[in-house]
């Protein structure tokens, strides 16, 4: 299930308006387990960082019918979290 979430988000590259995507995965050992009161935390276990061509980019890509497929089955692997931002360089 990793290797195709990886994949998948790597795949999202050839969407317009994305410059740039990375993907890696969570390395700190104590990611992997958690105890039952933990439940429905199901972990965080890929960091992704994508750059776009501009704001518009990025809120076409948000509603992309491709990038909607792969969030919502990632939303059922693993937790996850966004943040936006401008970057200075």
């Amino acid at each position: 299930a990793r290797l195709w979430a990886h994949q998948s988000i790597l795949d999202l590259r050839m969407l317009p308006g994305v410059l740039s995507v990375e993907v890696g995965e969570q390395i700190a050992a104590d990611q992997r387990e958690y105890p039952p009161e933990a439940a429905p935390f199901k972990g965080f276990h890929l960091a992704e960082i994508m750059t776009f061509a501009d704001r518009g980019a990025l809120d076409r890509f948000r509603a992309h019918p491709a990038h909607a497929s792969v969030a919502n089955i990632l939303a059922t692997m693993a937790n996850w979290s966004s943040v936006d931002f401008y970057s200075n360089t």
